[in-house]
């Protein structure tokens, strides 16, 4: 018996190992890291690609690469820590990433450079209502809702 349940912890091992990812990342975009080769899209929130322009005082800006610097910031010098979740049509990976024991989106979204999905319910909306009512990142002018065609 106990021959058994070892062989099982082995056979399951190697799935656990794969649904966390740890390293250093490169920021793509306000919402998508590459962590260990794997491009991870963070879970429950949308930010501008980085080409995308918004308005502020009637004036175009780079928004796009504006929420990218953001998410350079929130993890410079550290290494994240990515729980994956489900894959995208397009093969990016889903996942909540922290660094330095804050989660990642949530701290976008609490800056104003993302939004929540709203596709994937209401994980970020407290966040992001603070951020438009403090007109914060993107809040503080006018923006297309960023898409996820990831």
């Amino acid at each position: 018996m106990r021959n058994i349940v070892i062989v099982g912890l082995l056979l399951f091992a190697p799935q656990a190992a794969q649904a966390q990812l740890s390293g250093v990342p490169t920021p793509i975009a306000g919402d998508i890291l590459i962590v260990q080769g794997v491009t991870v899209h963070l879970y429950g929130i949308t930010a501008p690609k980085p080409d995308q322009l918004c308005r502020a005082k009637n004036k175009p800006y780079s928004c796009g690469l504006i929420s990218r610097t953001a998410l350079m910031d929130l993890v410079f010098g550290g290494t994240v820590r990515c729980r994956l979740r489900t894959e995208t049509k397009a093969g990016v990976r889903e996942a909540d990433c922290e660094s330095g024991g804050f989660d990642i989106a949530a701290n976008m979204v609490h800056t104003g450079w993302a939004v929540a999905d709203p596709l994937l319910g209401r994980k970020h909306a407290k966040n992001q209502m603070r951020a438009r009512k403090a007109g914060r990142g993107l809040w503080r002018g006018e923006f297309s809702l960023p898409g996820r065609d990831n």
